[in-house]
């Protein structure tokens, strides 16, 4: 990989050794599908992975493995982590995709498309599941009350200082 740029071998390469080794790649990525489903396909053709070579194939090529729809959850959960650590972080304040810090925009960037995904009714593609509905509107929502509590205690603050003087 390391000559291909970290780049995994595809399908539909021109060169044939890289096709080969696509497809066998594609073939393991159907098996740990199997796996994480905890089933079988009704075919004898494809058997899950065992842990070792589920192990195996994390170590050469991480995440890459996973079943498009578990990369995308474990990548939801990674971007919601972050967003709720940078909310922590910067007292509630949401992330600006139009901001110079490159996190910052990557975050902001990740929360409107949060946004539009929850907001898609008709289309179940693109759209977020419930439970991440839930998560971000309460992690919304605790930030929100917090930063209005912040407030209030800052404008008591300078109500004593009024007083004070």
């Amino acid at each position: 990989m390391a000559e291909h740029d970290g780049k995994l071998p595809r399908c539909s390469a021109a060169h044939p050794e890289e096709t080969q080794l696509g497809r066998w790649l594609s073939t393991q990525r159907r098996r740990c599908k199997l796996q994480s489903e905890n089933a079988s396909n009704g075919t004898a053709q494809l058997a899950p992975l065992s842990k070792d070579q589920l192990q195996a194939l994390e170590d050469v090529v991480g995440d890459a493995i996973l079943p498009r729809k578990e990369l995308a959850r474990k990548k939801w959960e990674e971007n919601f982590l972050l967003l709720s650590a940078w909310l922590h972080k910067h007292a509630g304040r949401r992330p600006k995709k139009s901001s110079s810090h490159a996190l910052e925009q990557r975050l902001g960037s990740w929360v409107n498309t949060q946004v539009q995904k929850m907001n898609r009714k008709r289309r179940a593609r693109g759209r977020l599941s419930d439970d991440q509905r839930t998560r971000l509107v309460a992690l919304f929502e605790t930030w929100k009350q917090n930063k209005l509590l912040l407030e209030e205690e800052w404008f008591a603050e300078c109500a004593a200082i009024w007083q004070w003087g």
